[in-house]
């Protein structure tokens, strides 16, 4: 776990943010499922949002 931890602190930010983000998007959109999801929704949109946040960093990055 630490040296997971060790690579990861080691990857450019718009990598980390990129990769906190999708998990976050992924959780959202499978636990929201088909109909109507108060709380998922929003989850997966915010996750959506960072990770998107991240690739847009990419692209501007250095």
């Amino acid at each position: 776990m630490k040296k997971l931890l060790k690579d990861f602190m080691s990857i450019d930010l718009p990598w980390k943010i990129v990769l906190v983000g999708t998990p976050i998007a992924i959780l959202g959109y499978v636990m929201g499922g088909p109909g109507p999801t108060e709380f998922w929704d929003p989850v997966m949109w915010i996750g959506s949002g960072i990770a998107a946040i991240g690739w847009v960093m990419m692209a501007f990055w250095k």
